[in-house]
């Protein structure tokens, strides 16, 4: 039984949490059952480590826990969460000069092609089968080419982050950490 789930939705069991609520209730506070390693944790502040460790997987490794990219660029999908939208429009100026401008957003392009999303309900393909496609995050050894192709993006970077169901101070806080040396 996990307790921090048991204390907001009563015990679990089959009858009461199904597997997609336990997933729903999970995104629903930012994080993604099938990516989130107990590791992080331990990275985030502690009014969110009971949510984080209710939602996380054990058997996960933060392998990347202290990589450090030399560049970032946000992609706008077609749907712009409103926690982005806050993000975007409140703390790039921010971002920027924690990081001393190794950072970059580019506004959805109706015209190219974005990676992100998935098939399932769970994996941003709600936004998909609406016809949107959720905000990507790719991370860089160094500011790649004057391009605004998301394709090159996405094959030259070192990591790609899905921010679908990710919130405002979580974004702000791991480019932040993962930018700075």
């Amino acid at each position: 039984m996990i307790p921090a789930l048991e204390n907001l939705v009563g015990p679990l069991s089959s009858s009461s949490l199904s597997s997609s609520s336990y997933e729903w209730k999970c995104q629903e506070w930012g994080f993604d059952v099938y990516q989130l390693s107990c590791d992080t944790c331990d990275l985030i502040p502690p009014s969110h480590k009971s949510h984080c460790q209710t939602c996380c997987q054990s058997w996960k490794t933060l392998d990347t826990r202290t990589e450090r990219y030399g560049y970032a660029i946000l992609v706008e999908g077609s749907y712009l969460s409103e926690q982005l939208q806050e993000f975007v429009k409140e703390d790039i100026q921010h971002v920027q000069q924690m990081t001393t401008h190794k950072f970059a957003v580019l506004p959805h392009n109706p015209h190219t092609k974005q990676s992100g999303g998935g098939l399932g309900l769970m994996g941003g393909g709600f936004q998909q089968m609406m016809g949107g496609s959720s905000s990507q995050l790719y991370f860089f050894e160094s500011q790649p080419s004057n391009s605004q192709d998301e394709s090159i993006f996405a094959s030259h970077a070192k990591k790609t982050i899905d921010l679908q169901a990710w919130k405002r101070d979580d974004v702000r806080d791991m480019v932040i950490t993962l930018l700075t040396k």
